[in-house]
């Protein structure tokens, strides 16, 4: 992979144009094929997911939904990873990401590595 950094503004405006034109293409290549993954025993990347998820967990401990304080069992949110068949839907309405998926395509189903595009 070509070892030079990725600007902050160079990614948003090739995922702000769905990496439509040639040198954002170039970006969108260099992310698939050279930009490390999650799910491929990379400790760096494997640990910033992980950093990820205990955030999001954290997060919703402070929410309670409507069952809350009404029974023994209930009341609290929990964290999910599973999104069953919901990543069609949910990719059709997202724009481009930064792993190279295109605007409006599938995103990964459930916890897994995203797909190859």
């Amino acid at each position: 992979m070509n070892k030079v950094a990725i600007g902050q503004q160079q990614l948003a405006a090739a995922l702000a144009d769905d990496f439509d034109g040639l040198t954002h293409e170039q970006l969108r290549q260099r992310l698939i094929n050279g930009a490390p993954k999650y799910g491929n025993d990379d400790d760096t990347v494997d640990t910033l997911l992980a950093r990820a998820y205990q955030t999001y967990i954290d997060e919703l401990k402070q929410y309670h939904n409507p069952r809350y304080g009404r029974g023994p069992v209930g009341g609290n949110y929990y964290a999910g990873t599973s999104s069953i068949s919901a990543n069609v839907p949910f990719g059709a309405q997202t724009m481009a990401t930064p792993d190279g998926r295109k605007a409006h395509t599938p995103l990964a189903e459930g916890a897994s590595p995203g797909l190859r595009y």
